[in-house]
């Protein structure tokens, strides 16, 4: 692929992302509508990709999105400021370009109710962090274009990022059979039937998972739990599934996590 990504929102994903591009030998495009957050952005990824510190230039919102390649919006998942994001890249971006949302777990049919988009917008559900956990939801509708799938597919093969076909349903593969296991653990501290580090351990040591389900909550961000399991609730209506619990929501409104530590292990005789 030739030409520049414009990524829009300089947080942890964006970041991420840039990061797999420039890895790629990609120019980047960093954008974010607030002034410190693009600069912390661009500073993080100079500073871990100095070899290549020229290949990103942050820019404003609309100056990104003119003559690119691909557009990644990776703004917040509000689909209110997605639609604004898809409608801009839409209005800007060169009419081959393809143009990516991250989410979640957001349907794209909220994010392009309109379609808007047409049969240019996929939705890429990265790992978090992207340039560690090199796997990603690639979502599509009926209407997206075989070129445009294959133009997506294309440049996350180019990013050394392996990836599944989705369909468009809220909390596509992933979150729909993650988030009730992560929610689950959380009931199982909260009924007493171990500790924290006692869940973890169970499925780290008893099922050989590289991570239990509370590190899991904490590298998230319980805030952000909380917020997947209120959009899944809302867009499925699952209660019983996707309701986050009383736990999980007070830990998040006080800022805590699990902060998860290995259980000492006695020394072999």
């Amino acid at each position: 692929m030739t030409g520049s990504v414009a990524i829009i929102g300089a947080g942890a994903m964006g970041t991420g992302v840039a990061r797999l591009c420039l890895e790629a030998g990609l120019s980047v495009r960093l954008a974010d509508h607030s002034p410190d957050a693009l600069a912390r952005g661009v500073d993080l990824v100079r500073s871990r990709h100095a070899a290549v510190a020229d290949q990103i230039v942050g820019m404003d919102v609309d100056e990104a999105l003119v003559n690119c390649s691909v557009v990644v919006d990776a703004t917040p998942q509000i689909a209110a400021e997605k639609q604004s994001i898809v409608r801009r890249a839409v209005e800007l971006a060169p009419p081959e370009a393809l143009i990516g949302t991250i989410t979640l777990g957001l349907p794209l049919e909220r994010i392009d109710p309109d379609h808007d988009a047409q049969a240019r917008l996929v939705g890429l559900h990265f790992m978090n962090p992207p340039h560690r956990l090199r796997f990603c939801e690639l979502v599509t509708r009926r209407d997206v274009s075989a070129v445009n799938v294959r133009a997506a597919a294309d440049f996350l093969d180019g990013l050394g990022v392996r990836h599944v076909r989705v369909k468009d349903v809220a909390g596509f593969i992933l979150n729909r059979m993650l988030i009730p296991f992560l929610f689950d653990a959380v009931r199982a501290v909260d009924a007493g039937l171990g500790e924290a580090r006692d869940v973890d351990l169970t499925f780290t040591a008893g099922c050989g998972h590289p991570m239990g389900p509370l590190s899991i909550l904490d590298l998230i961000g319980l805030d952000v739990a909380v917020a997947l399991g209120d959009a899944l609730v809302s867009e499925t209506g699952d209660v019983a599934r996707f309701e986050p619990p009383t736990l999980l929501r007070r830990m998040a409104l006080a800022g805590e996590r699990f902060d998860v530590r290995p259980a000492r292990v006695a020394p072999t005789p």
